[in-house]
């Protein structure tokens, strides 16, 4: 009994060995023949020479038609087969464009891939490829802010960056582009102290472009402010030479705001605040007053009196 069960499995086992050696056969005869069959290959450009950069826009992919055993194309299939350009070996000094020939790509591929194969067929009857110098370009630097200041604080400065430009590297045909450089937005609450921070710039998204640094320094000085009253004289202009206007009041109160550091250092000569009689109001005998000169560094100026009365003397 137990003669015959392993007589069976014995015969079990040579026949699994047999039909495993004919389908090694089988696949080893079928992979010895020659087939032609569409392809593709990434394109690689290497060995970029100093000063030049390869264009976004050059071809990333050839495809081509090719003939080769099944061997070949097992290879093809489980590797990523690319076509490698060295552009040092084409360029010549000054050149914007290099063009490669279809039998320079043929022997290019072919030599590339490492197997005994044929290519043909090319979708492209030659590689064009444009280049860009490598350039220099100042450009301003932006500070991207968001700032909110206490009650009663704020700034009578603008704000400051350290430096406020930089200069950007890569090819002209992007470099050309771009016409200034962001730092990174700073949010700030209820400012009531300098700041003086380092702030990180926006990095252009194209690996290709490059800054000279890649941080700045930003400057902001912050102050009190406060409401500031002062009696200032209203100046009567343009009145004929036969006339005398006399005008009511003479003197007004003007309020603005001003920090701090500046509220001993301001007078009414400050202030030049004028009526014109050639725009008088004649059905009520006013002028309205105009301030044509006051300190920059003031804001939210008002007048006590919005209207002026003024009598005429002939």
């Amino acid at each position: 009994m137990k003669n015959k069960r392993s007589n069976k499995n014995s015969k079990i086992k040579s026949f699994l060995f047999f039909l495993l050696l004919a389908i090694v056969f089988w696949g080893l005869t079928k992979l010895s023949r020659q087939y032609t069959s569409a392809a593709m290959a990434k394109i690689e450009y290497v060995h970029i020479p100093d000063g030049i950069e390869v264009d976004d826009n050059n071809p990333k992919v050839i495809s081509f038609e090719m003939t080769a055993n099944g061997f070949a194309f097992l290879m093809y299939k489980l590797t990523e087969p690319s076509l490698k350009i060295d552009i040092g070996s084409f360029y010549t000094e000054g050149d914007e464009k290099i063009t490669i020939r279809e039998e320079q790509l043929i022997l290019l591929l072919t030599a590339g891939m490492k197997k005994n194969l044929s290519i043909s067929a090319l979708s492209k009857n030659e590689l064009s490829i444009t280049l860009s110098k490598i350039v220099s370009r100042t450009v301003p630097i932006i500070g991207n802010t968001n700032f909110t200041f206490k009650e009663g604080y704020g700034t009578r400065d603008s704000l400051k960056l350290q430096p406020d430009s930089i200069r950007v590297f890569g090819p002209s045909s992007i470099v050309n582009k771009i016409n200034a450089i962001n730092t990174k937005l700073i949010s700030k609450a209820d400012i009531e102290d300098d700041i003086s921070i380092t702030v990180p710039l926006v990095l252009p998204d194209n690996k290709k472009i490059s800054l000279e640094a890649n941080e700045v320094l930003l400057e902001l000085k912050v102050t009190e402010f406060t409401q500031m009253q002062l009696a200032v004289p209203i100046e009567v202009v343009n009145v004929p030479s036969d006339l005398t206007v006399k005008i009511i009041p003479e003197v007004t109160q003007i309020s603005f705001i001003i920090s701090v550091d500046d509220f001993n250092t301001i007078s009414a000569t400050d202030f030049k605040l004028i009526c014109d009689y050639s725009e008088r109001d004649t059905s009520n005998n006013s002028m309205r007053p105009k301030l044509i000169r006051q300190p920059k560094y003031i804001s939210k100026v008002e007048f006590l009196d919005r209207s002026i009365d003024f009598l005429i003397f002939k």
